[in-house]
């Protein structure tokens, strides 16, 4: 493991790198096959996306701490601006029980689940993604792209990280039992 510090405030004394964690020194410091793992406040996110897109670096060797749900989703390219006061039906089945539970368009799926006091393990809140694992029976839903941390496989067979996604219409949804 590399670690390179980058100071962006004034300190005098500081004898590293300064400024943001741009492609130069990325590149700078890079070797082989690296990976990358990438940790702050959500606006360095998307700087450091826009910065790793200029040095062609594969998605699967990048890897963003993850804070949960997005602050504002309707500012995401491609979200339903028309469904943001919407509330959709969420039908919500878990080993042999279901449930109907109201799911707002603006907020997660995992928000409308712990709103209605059902479980999912979220781990994102702390840094880990992949725990609030969902699959989708039916219905329309927009994915976060920041927080999309889905493999091609969910994606093909359907499954969502409950975090992340945002129901655009009714749904059906079966989340692990806890």
């Amino acid at each position: 493991v590399h670690i390179v510090h980058v100071l962006s405030g004034d300190e005098p004394d500081w004898q590293g790198e300064r400024g943001f964690i741009t492609a130069d020194i990325i590149k700078k410091y890079s070797k082989g096959d690296t990976s990358y793992f990438i940790c702050g406040p959500q606006a360095m996110y998307t700087f450091m996306r826009e910065e790793l897109k200029k040095l062609d670096i594969p998605a699967r060797r990048v890897r963003f701490e993850v804070f949960g749900q997005a602050k504002d989703i309707t500012k995401f390219e491609g979200y339903p601006a028309e469904l943001k006061d919407e509330t959709f039906s969420l039908t919500v089945m878990f080993g042999i029980s279901e449930t109907v539970i109201p799911a707002k368009a603006a907020e997660s799926i995992a928000v409308a689940l712990e709103r209605a006091g059902i479980r999912i393990e979220t781990a994102c809140r702390s840094g880990e993604c992949g725990f609030c694992r969902t699959k989708v029976i039916s219905g329309n839903y927009y994915v976060c792209p920041e927080g999309d941390g889905r493999r091609a496989a969910d994606k093909e067979f359907n499954y969502v990280h409950a975090c992340a996604a945002y129901p655009t219409g009714d749904m059906t949804i079966r989340i692990p039992i806890m």
